[in-house]
């Protein structure tokens, strides 16, 4: 029977992650923001969306044109961006209770998105 591979527990360091240190994945966060950024069509489509009002997760998908909307927030996030997720009480089509998320861009953000996408627009 084949053995199965599995990656070493969390905070144990093998020789290949060891060069992924907390103060080297610092210094590349650090390092990714002072980059110029560059959105993709998916992200700049969410980010237009997001100054003019708060979007759901379908919105997203819908936005972005793709079934992975949060992981473009995450993209976004990652360039310096605050887009809180807030939870809602709902019940779903069965009467069951459901806490979707809606998604919106802090006004702390609002001047870097549109930094971000004038940016875009002009390369």
């Amino acid at each position: 029977m084949d053995k199965i591979k599995r990656s070493p527990a969390a905070g144990q360091q093998t020789g290949e992650s060891a060069s992924q240190s907390p103060t080297n994945l610092t210094e590349n966060i650090a390092e990714r923001k002072t980059c110029k950024a560059s959105l993709g069509p998916r992200e700049r489509r969410l980010l237009e969306s997001l100054l003019y009002g708060p979007l759901t997760r379908e919105m997203a998908d819908s936005v972005a044109r793709a079934s992975n909307g949060p992981h473009y927030i995450g993209n976004l996030r990652a360039l310096g961006l605050k887009i809180p997720c807030k939870r809602r009480r709902i019940s779903d089509s069965d009467g069951r209770p459901a806490r979707p998320g809606v998604y919106h861009l802090d006004s702390s953000s609002q001047a870097l998105a549109r930094q971000l996408l004038a940016e875009q627009e002009a390369t």
